[in-house]
Order: structure tokens, then sequence, then C-alpha cells
């Protein structure tokens, strides 16, 4: 597959440490994000080392807003509406804008990024806030992670985890990858604040669930 010139990603989350290995093939990255109620894919970011998280900014014709970490859209191409659904189009659509559901920052040089969904949203009982996608993120650094999710157990932050072992692999070899995980987390409880740190880990024995197009089912491990 190194033949490959271009890259286009889209949909989910890019692991940045691929990025490196892809560039010094030649390979160009291009990482796309859009929605279809706002005209199909708005951005498209060439990724470059110093920033391989990004989605990059709007093209000239798109505005951006964040509303209490959201991202709102508008232009042109933003739908009239949900055909039929007036409810579901005022959930969505205010003043023109387009609240995308995507919960996102910008850095100071006007760059996004995404970190994660307004619906998976945990809010514990101290008012803190956290994104579980933005811990996953960093927790699939780990090698010996093939899926996690993140959710919360009696108001604190649970890691569910099937490890990346193979079926067939001693019981030595994964108590060891479990081992490993649980240094992992460890390592990332020590560098984050106390409110996003990870208190249990659940280590699953079979593979999340996942929906027809491949992405996890949250509620089928996290509730």
């Amino acid at each position: 597959g190194w033949n490959l010139h271009m890259i286009h990603c889209g949909g989910a989350a890019f692991r940045p440490e691929f990025l490196q290995m892809l560039l010094e093939r030649d390979i160009v990255v291009l990482q796309g994000y859009g929605a279809s109620e706002a005209g199909g894919i708005g951005f498209m970011w060439e990724m470059t080392p110093d920033r391989p998280d990004t989605i990059g900014k709007p093209p000239a014709q798109m505005q951006i807003k964040i509303v209490d970490g959201e991202l709102f859209l508008r232009s042109e191409s933003v739908m009239m509406g949900y055909y039929g659904d007036e409810e579901g189009t005022a959930q969505v659509l205010h003043d023109g804008w387009y609240a995308t559901g995507d919960l996102c920052r910008e850095d100071e040089d006007g760059y996004l990024y995404l970190t994660g969904r307004k619906k998976n949203l945990i809010i514990l009982s101290n008012g803190e806030n956290v994104s579980p996608e933005e811990i996953e993120t960093k927790l699939y650094c780990c090698e010996e992670i093939r899926e996690v999710m993140v959710g919360v157990e009696n108001d604190m932050l649970m890691a569910a985890v099937y490890p990346e072992y193979s079926v067939q692999g001693s019981e030595g070899s994964k108590q060891a990858n479990k081992k490993k995980i649980e240094q992992a987390i460890e390592q990332y409880n020590c560098k984050t604040p106390m409110y996003k740190q990870i208190r249990k880990i659940r280590f699953m024995e079979e593979p999340f669930a996942k929906t027809a197009v491949g992405k996890l089912i949250r509620k089928s491990v996290t509730g």
C-alpha cells in the first residue's frame, strides 16, 4: 500500500502517531470534517507534524462559533431543516447556525480541535464536564489497548478495555498485557487533573458491540 500518494480521513479521529510514518513515505494526509446538514465536507486540512490533531480552519465561505464548547457552523450550504421534523430542526438550527453536536476548542491561531460529542459528555456531581473521547484518544497511545470506552460508575470515571492480544495467546501473555495497560493508565492519571483520572478498569473478553458502519455502541458498555 505504500504506492499511495494521498489519504483522505474523516468520520473519526486520526491517530497522530501514524502521521510521521506516512509522511516519511511521501503520502499526503488530508483531514476532512463536515456534516450533511452543513453541505457535506466543510473543512479540509493537510496534516502536518506540528499540528497532527486539528481539523484546520473553516473555508472562507463558512462562519464558525463555539457556544458552551459546541461547534456551530453557518454558510449558504447549511440546510433549511429536516423534512417533516420541526422539533428536530429546532434543536439544531438557531438563526441560521447549525449546532453540530461536536465539542471543540480553538487555539490562539484559529485552528480547531474536536474533543468529543456533546451527547456523550459526562457531567460529574462536582459540576466538572468530561469528554470521554478526549481521554480515550490519550489511552489509545498504549499499544496493548485495542478498544477502549470511558464511562462513569458511582461518580468516578471507568475505562472498559478490550486488550490487544490473540485469543489463542497464553494466559501469562494476556496477564502481561493487562499489566502494561494498568501501568499506562497509571501514567495517564499522573499527568491529568484528579477529576479526569480513571479510577476503575474493566477488562472485556470480547470486542465492543458496533453499529452497521463500525462505530462503537457506547451504551452497550458504559450505560
